[in-house]
């Protein structure tokens, strides 16, 4: 082997210098010697072989850019060479010249098969070698800078999927055609607890419920036929819990179809599943209500007249007389019967309370053998009653309730057996404050297997449960926290995992004898001829009611249905006193019958009577309306009668109260409606209800069909196009409820319809679909205010849950543009989103806040400031014209943390002064995640925080909100509901935010002390908050009248121009108003 190195290299054509190496090989020295040395003029260097052989070692071991192969050598000829490479799999990567002397076509035909890429002829032409020399050596380099650029981008690519595959919040694995984990993610380690490590290689079955394996098993044979497959199991995790899990499995193939692996995605359902059993058991307790309810009514009836004759017959009997003990014993057996009902009813949540005096000693007597039969033989159980009287005011259905569930709880946790014990025992009171009638304890004991920490925070929750899936609803121990509320007591629990549970109830004593065996008390007599209409269409019921009041000196007229009773209204007209009506009766409602007596008998009183009331007629009921429940003991009927008596007419029937109202006939005509509704109008006639329109703009003619049949079977007007031409049309020719938009589409992007769109059009929503969006693109679809984004494929429910919450939104985001509109100057506002974009973004950095203090009523010192907006951009001055622009704009966000930065940056430099800030919430910034930011720089304040929640809009109830408001308290916030009784800020929404604070609406507060209506909402509202454990705020306070009157009132704190009015941090509160030794 000869190597010549060249002097200097020759420039290639586009001007770089190559190098390289060629090996010449050749039998012939001369011509060997020719070649090296024209190799070696064109700057590149040579290495010769005299023959075959020796050239294939050479390029076994040195790396060579080009060989110059004779044809004819002896022994290892140049098609020997050649097959040898092609064995080696040196081609396309090495190129190699034939140099033949012969011009044999069938020879250069096989040579190029066998792998050459060019010949050279001899005698050799030197430009010939020099010019295929260059070209193919360039083409080699780019051919392996090509090869590199595409193992780069590999490389890259590779590092994006891994990094998609660590970084993905689902659940990602990938089997081998045996089923053995190949891939983990740590998704996949948090979900079922087995790290990396301990995961591959392990087979699919580690992770299955028992219940699960023969659903497993059929899907793998479908995935073995290279068929997807999806299902839902249970799973088992490291820890030995079970959790349900959603699986999305497509197996990978080979070209022959033999299955090489499978790739699953998991998602983690448990919750929902949780939430759906919740469901399907309230739906459960719902047909049981409606079943006892069907017999309810009836059932009572006759529980009713047996306890009225039973009576009449003991009372007709003389002392002594032994049939007055089995008349007793008819009458236990009654009540019990009554009972029964009554625990039916309330097991599914269909009984009214009925809290009275009870004897909580002999509640537990009377449940001992139902408790023995609970538990069971392998539990030991003892109840030992309270040494002293337990006297309590709860429905005695509801406390035998209570035990029953905690009973039931100690029975399961104990499954091999262990003791029981259920104790009455007197209790200190919890405060000073206690009136001195003493509290009653009880407590349930188990030596059962305990709990964790974690759950003790949470067993109290509705529809939580540790429970095996099937085995428990999560409601019980809710209900029990209820029923203790209700009666004004405390129920906590004290546990340690397997160490047993022992809950802890406690009730405020009554200071009244127990309500027991009522039934044995003779009536009273209590009338003195009132005119009493009865209406009952049970005619054994009619006849007892009736006699029983004739008996107590009342004058009885009975009706025996709805129908008879408005007969009978009108012929006594004036001279009735009280209606007392059933709720169900044939004909016509007990609400009909009181309607008509508002006409007819205006000062007539109102006592409705029922076994049991359906959902409808809770609805109709009010509050205020007196009812007495069946059965109902003699004693109990006339004790309800006078009562109702002596409660007076219904107010607002009064005609004295209401002077120059005539009152209203039973025959008024309707009035027409004040504004004609097309869309009501066309409901009324039978019309369908107008479909919601959408477009869909995409290109996939699968995906589009697919999407559209989905979307149709839900009752959407769904048009499709697949261009933004035709996109474009359809906006300009018609009006969609939501535009689907696919952002790769043949004549453009997605994103530049959605930025044409947003010029002119801010609240149609859009829904975003793509199969990768870059983050220049999720830019441009956030600055397009895009309603949400769904990447592809997607699940039809999941297409379908974010179109109805898109077309809910535009329809919410169309009225407030309305409202706005109305409100704040019409189309010139809401209309010119350019020029509202520009006013905005001028006010934005003016804002500014000023504070006005609240004090306390009980003595005037300040609790705390509330922190107003105000705005230097002379547009957008009003706060109310800035936050609606927010509004429009989607920007209400941005609003919020310039406030929540000056108020912070404010609380800096005054925070020995503040006991507590108060700052406007939108109801938009509750939902947006944005107070728990670590970069949010209220969040290190927030202890001394009050955010008052303003609803310009309905806030809705549900497992979200509840979530919120939790993560909200859990970061040290405390909330307020602001304006309370004016706009959207109702009663609902103390139940549905449960704030801490209720500030109530200035409207209500103007003039209250000449306004009794007024003072008797204020004080209704004062009185429910304090059940509540709800502070109260009066705002506008502006004259020492209206002060003196809400502290009359009870309210806890004032604020208003009375005061001071908003200015710098931090006013000065008026001296005439605030004790002297206020601070400041």
């Amino acid at each position: 082997m000869t190597i010549q190195r060249p002097s200097g290299g020759r420039l290639a054509p586009h001007g770089r210098a190559i190098t390289g190496r060629v090996l010449v090989v050749d039998d012939e020295p001369a011509n060997r010697k020719l070649l090296a040395d024209l190799v070696v003029r064109e700057g590149l260097q040579s290495v010769t072989a005299g023959g075959g052989a020796e050239a294939l070692a050479i390029l076994a071991r040195e790396p060579i850019d080009l060989v110059l192969l004779d044809f004819m050598m002896p022994e290892v000829d140049g098609m020997a060479v050649l097959a040898e490479l092609q064995r080696r799999q040196a081609f396309p990567a090495l190129p190699v010249v034939v140099v033949t002397a012969h011009d044999d076509r069938r020879a250069r035909i096989d040579a190029l098969t066998a792998g050459a890429i060019d010949f050279l002829t001899k005698p050799i032409d030197r430009l010939e070698v020099a010019r295929k020399v260059h070209t193919l050596i360039e083409l080699k380099l780019l051919r392996e800078r090509a090869l590199a650029a595409v193992e780069g981008e590999l490389r890259e690519s590779d590092h994006l999927l891994r990094l998609r595959f660590e970084q993905s919040p689902v659940a990602k694995i990938a089997w081998d055609n045996s089923f053995r984990v190949v891939t983990w993610n740590p998704a996949a380690e948090k979900l079922f607890g087995y790290s990396r490590a301990e995961a591959i290689g392990r087979h699919a079955g580690f992770l299955l419920a028992e219940s699960a394996r023969s659903r497993v098993a059929a899907a793998i044979g479908e995935m073995r036929a290279g068929h997807p497959s999806a299902f839902t199991n249970d799973n088992i995790t490291k820890a030995g819990e079970t959790v349900v899990c959603e699986w999305y499995n497509v197996p990978l193939t080979s070209a022959d179809g033999a299955l090489l692996g499978v790739s699953s995605e998991v998602l983690d359902v448990t919750e929902r599943v949780r939430l759906q059993a919740a469901v399907v058991q309230a739906q459960k307790m719902d047909a049981i209500g409606q079943l006892a309810g069907g017999i309810a009514h009836d059932f009572n009836n006759f529980v009713a007249v047996i306890l009225a004759y039973a009576g009449f017959i003991r009372d007709a009997l003389p002392e002594g007389d032994h049939r007055r003990d089995d008349v007793m014993e008819i009458l236990k057996a009654a009540d019990r019967a009554a009972g029964l009902t009554r625990q039916l009813l309330a097991f599914s949540r269909q009984q009214p309370t009925m809290k009275r005096p009870t004897d909580l000693n002999q509640s537990l007597a009377n449940l001992h053998k139902l408790l023995a039969r609970t538990v069971g033989e392998h539990i030991a159980f003892s109840v030992t009653p309270s040494a002293r009287p337990a006297v309590v005011r709860i429905d005695p259905v509801q406390f035998d309730q209570v035990v029953l569930n905690l009973a039931v709880n100690a029975r399961d946790a104990m499954p091999e057996g262990g003791r029981l014990r259920i104790a009455l025992e007197p209790a200190a009171a919890p405060s000073p404050d206690d009136d001195g009638t003493g509290w009653v304890r009880l407590i349930v004991s188990d030596t059962g297997t305990g709990m964790d920490e974690q759950t003790q925070r949470r067993i109290f929750e509705p529809f939580f449960t540790t429970k095996e899936r099937g085995k428990g609803t999560g409601l019980g121990l809710a209900t029990c926290f209820g029923i203790v509320a209700d009666a004004d007591g405390t129920i906590r629990v004290q546990s340690a995992e397997g160490q047993g549970t022992t809950f802890i109830v406690e009730f405020p004593q009554c200071g009244e004898p127990a309500d027991a065996m009522h039934h044995v008390q003779p009536v009273p007599r209590a009338g003195h001829g009132e005119h009493v209409l009865v209406a009952e269409d049970e005619p054994a019921l009619r006849r007892v009611v009736a006699r029983v009041l004739e008996s107590a000196g009342y004058t009885v007229h009975v009706a025996a249905d709805g129908r008879e009773a408005l007969q009978k209204l009108d012929e006594l007209g004036l001279r009735l006193d009280l209606v007392f009506t059933d709720i169900a009766m044939p004909g016509c409602s007990g609400f009909e019958v009181v309607e008509h007596a508002a006409c007819v008998a205006p000062g007539a009183a109102v006592l409705f009577t029922s076994g049991y009331l359906d959902e409808a007629s809770r609805r109709k009921r009010r509050e205020d309306q007196p009812m007495l429940w069946k059965p109902a003991a003699p004693r109990d009927v006339v004790r309800a009668v006078a009562q109702a008596l002596s409660a007076g007419p219904r107010r607002e029937t009064a005609p004295d109260l209401v002077p120059g109202l005539a009152p209203a006939t039973r025959s008024a005509p309707s009035a027409p409606a004040v504004i004609a509704d097309p869309a009501a109008s066309g409901l009324q006639g039978g019309h369908p209800p107008r479909r919601e329109r959408l477009l869909l703009v995409e290109d996939d003619e699968k995906q589009a069909e697919a999407s559209k049949r989905t979307l149709g079977a839900e009752h959407f007007d769904v048009a499709v196009v697949d261009t933004l031409a035709g996109a474009r049309r359809a906006l300009d020719g018609g009006e969609f409820d939501a535009l689907l938009l696919d952002v790769g589409l043949p004549d453009g992007s997605g994103l530049d319809l959605l930025r044409e769109l947003r010029g002119h059009n801010a609240e149609l929503p859009v829904v975003m679909m793509t199969g990768a969006l870059s983050l220049e693109g999720v830019a441009q679809a956030i600055q397009g205010r895009v309603t949400a984004y769904l990447p592809k494929p997607f699940p039809a429910d999941e297409l379908l849950r974010v179109v109805h919450a898109a077309v809910e939104s535009g329809r919410v985001s169309r009225l407030r543009t309305k409202l706005l509109a109305a409100r704040f100057g019409g189309d010139d506002f809401v209309g010119d989103i350019p020029g509202t974009e520009k006013s905005f973004s001028r006010a934005l950095p003016r804002i500014r806040m000023v504070y006005q203090p609240i004090v306390r009523a009980v003595d005037s010192s300040v609790f705390g400031y509330e922190a107003l907006l105000r705005c230097d951009e002379p547009s957008l001055a009003s706060p109310m014209r800035l936050l609606a622009a927010a509004e429009v704009l989607g920007r209400v966000v941005d609003v919020g943390r310039a406030v929540r930065a000056s108020v912070a940056a404010t609380m800096g430099e005054h925070r020995d002064r503040l006991e507590a800030i108060f700052i406007n919430l939108h109801p938009l910034e509750l939902r947006a995640d944005l107070l728990g930011e670590a970069i949010d720089p209220l969040l290190p304040l927030a202890g001394r925080v009050v955010l008052e929640i303003t609803e310009r809009a309905s806030i809705e109830a549900g497992p979200r909100l509840d979530d919120e408001l939790a993560r909200i308290r859990s970061l040290g916030y405390r909330l307020a509901v602001d304006d309370l009784g004016e706009g959207f800020a109702g009663l609902t929404s103390l139940v549905n935010l449960r704030p801490d604070i209720a500030k109530i609406d200035m409207s209500l507060v103007r003039d209250i002390h000449r306004a009794p209506l007024k003072r008797d909402i204020v004080a209704a509202l004062v009185d429910m908050a304090r059940r509540s454990r709800i502070a109260v705020v009066a705002e506008g306070v502006e004259t020492t009248d209206e002060r003196d009157t809400l502290v009359d009132l009870g309210c806890d704190l004032l604020q208003g121009y009375l005061f001071a009015k908003p200015g710098p941090p931090f006013p000065v509160v008026s001296s005439s108003i605030l004790p002297r030794e206020t601070p400041w």
